[in-house]
């Protein structure tokens, strides 16, 4: 394996561990809104990430 996809794996491994705790804590909403903030950041899309961050703020306003 090159180092990138050595690299590459575990961002992916990471995302999943981050999102399992995310959904843990603040259910189906909150892997939602972690999704969107995501796919905006690596899209360059400041709607969708913007969507993903207020609605992960607002879950853990209300926790």
């Amino acid at each position: 394996m090159k180092a990138k996809e050595e690299l590459e794996l575990l961002g992916g491994v990471s995302l999943v561990i981050v999102e399992t705790a995310v959904q843990g804590a603040y259910g189906a909403f909150g892997a939602l809104g972690l999704l969107l903030l995501m796919i905006g950041l690596k899209s360059a899309n400041s709607t969708c990430a913007a969507t993903g961050a207020v609605l992960l703020v607002i879950l853990m306003t209300q926790a």
